[in-house]
């Protein structure tokens, strides 16, 4: 079988955890499967001590959990630890879409009212149904801030969660209210209005987190 994993100077070991970690966040793995050792290293075509290097450095951040003589499981979260999660997510995005408002440019706003209208018009033509993919428009506010740190921070925080939600599953009937929060969050940037655009955010992910955790069960 041909390896998924190129021979080149980029690493076995990175080049392992980005396929797992984009394997994972893209829900090939449940929440709390075991990742089984001699199968992945034989469809990634590496021997397992990259692997298990791999696997290590996704444990460290959070997204594999490692139990001794069992081996490695995909994380699954408490309503606990969701909540965490979107409260800190809260935070990073609010001073994303603020950031966003002060620093964006005449360009940039139309190319966000733009993109925002077309998101509108797939949801209109699809019907009910979940909110339009091929689009994150949570990533392009926070690209737009310019603070990289901040962009970091946040695309850890969406992979926690993206795995974290795939325990509660989705409610279609929230994108409709997605998609007019999401159109309030980005006039507010495109017309500059910093207040306005981190209580928008704030208000379209308080509702998020409490769609999110009505449907995981009360911790014990």
């Amino acid at each position: 079988m041909q390896s998924l994993i190129r021979r080149d100077d980029s690493g076995y070991r990175a080049q392992t955890e980005e396929i797992l970690r984009r394997w994972i966040i893209e829900g090939r793995f449940a929440p709390g499967e075991r990742l089984n050792e001699v199968d992945l290293a034989r469809e990634l075509g590496i021997s397992r001590g990259p692997l298990r290097e791999a696997l290590q450095r996704l444990a460290a951040s959070g997204l594999v959990t490692l139990v001794s003589h069992r081996g490695a499981f995909v994380r699954t979260f408490s309503r606990r630890e969701i909540a965490d999660l979107f409260e800190l997510r809260i935070a990073l995005e609010e001073m994303a879409a603020g950031l966003a408002a002060e620093r964006i440019t005449d360009q940039e706003a139309t190319d966000l009212l733009s993109t925002m209208a077309g998101l509108s018009d797939q949801m209109s033509q699809s019907g009910p149904g979940p909110y339009p993919h091929g689009v994150d428009l949570h990533h392009r506010i926070a690209e737009l801030s310019r603070n990289a740190v901040l962009v970091s921070h946040l695309s850890e925080v969406h992979a926690h969660l993206t795995l974290a939600r795939a325990m509660s599953g989705s409610r279609p009937e929230r994108a409709v209210d997605a998609m007019a929060e999401h159109e309030a969050i980005v006039r507010a940037i495109a017309s500059r209005d910093r207040v306005s655009a981190r209580e928008r955010m704030g208000d379209h992910l308080r509702h998020a987190m409490t769609s999110s955790l009505s449907s995981v069960p009360l911790d014990d």
